[in-house]
């Protein structure tokens, strides 16, 4: 008899525990962090956010690279942390966000990683998680080294300056969480009207003419590891005879090739040459607090 009577209690202990776990999940209680980064800028943020609020982030590039859009659980919070491409989100974030499912979310926060001018992601980034039915409560933008070495107009930063970007970015990071577990609104740079429909009506050429690419190729150094193949969020890159070729109407010029390759044997014409490549692993001892 003692003996069913301790099934029986362990039984109701359990049934119990179950019950509290459905309601705890269910009531919204959670916070969410998805993200993608090419180079570990947006990858550093979002672990160190997801580490302070005693969550997790999900990377979105497995995601995004097998077309996954079924469903994910979230909880009541999100956070959606992304780089700049372009004056804007990267397209290819922006539509995988437009067509994913997020369950269970009520409110949503937008984290955003620039070399010094976000543009318009945070007014797309606002506009595509209002019209999933989310209530925006604004978005913080970190300036880190910039990337985009296949442009002519890219400034090159000396080993002090991303130290101290990176270093400003984990100082700032403790406060934006604590925001964000209060509940309060985020105030990021407002992009104003006309600035919204200039960046919207020149976007489409801007990305015609900065994301070809037909100028990408690699050197002899190539040691045929592939990794610039996996490591595409488009499945851009197809390895032949054990060297990348470009889909040229994939490529989103996220730069996660050129800058993972380990041997810096990816140029993109003549613009990249002698051009420091850059990894967030590389200064993460910059960085006050490490994911």
């Amino acid at each position: 008899m003692l003996n069913l009577t301790t099934l029986l209690t362990q039984c109701f202990t359990l049934t119990c525990v179950m019950h509290f776990w459905r309601n705890w999940e269910s009531s919204g209680r959670t916070i969410m962090i998805v993200y993608f980064s090419a180079t570990g800028n947006t990858r550093f943020v979002a672990k160190t956010l997801a580490k302070l609020l005693e969550d997790e982030a999900r990377d979105l590039c497995p995601r995004m690279r097998a077309n996954d859009f079924s469903e994910m659980k979230c909880g009541k919070t999100l956070i959606v942390c992304s780089p700049v491409h372009v004056s804007g989100l990267p397209k290819f974030v922006a539509d995988y966000l437009r067509r994913v499912s997020f369950l269970e979310v009520q409110e949503a926060y937008g984290i955003l990683t620039d070399a010094g001018y976000s543009g318009i992601a945070g007014h797309e980034l606002a506009t595509i998680l209002q019209g999933k039915g989310m209530r925006f409560k604004g978005f913080a933008e970190f300036m880190l080294p910039g990337i985009h070495i296949t442009s002519i107009t890219n400034r090159i930063i000396d080993t002090q300056e991303i130290e101290r970007r990176i270093r400003t970015t984990s100082e700032r990071l403790p406060d934006v969480a604590r925001a964000i577990r209060e509940g309060e609104t985020l105030t990021g740079r407002r992009s104003l009207l006309p600035e919204v429909a200039l960046t919207k009506a020149l976007m489409p050429a801007l990305r015609f003419v900065g994301l070809r690419t037909q100028k990408f190729w690699v050197g002899d150094q190539c040691i045929s590891c592939g990794l610039c193949e996996r490591v595409c969020p488009v499945v851009a890159i197809t390895m032949r005879a054990g060297k990348p070729t470009w889909n040229m109407s994939h490529c989103a010029h996220c730069m996660a090739c050129i800058h993972n390759c380990p041997k810096a044997a990816i140029e993109y014409g003549d613009v990249t040459r002698d051009k420091r490549r850059y990894t967030f692993a590389k200064y993460r001892y910059a960085a006050k607090d490490e994911a």
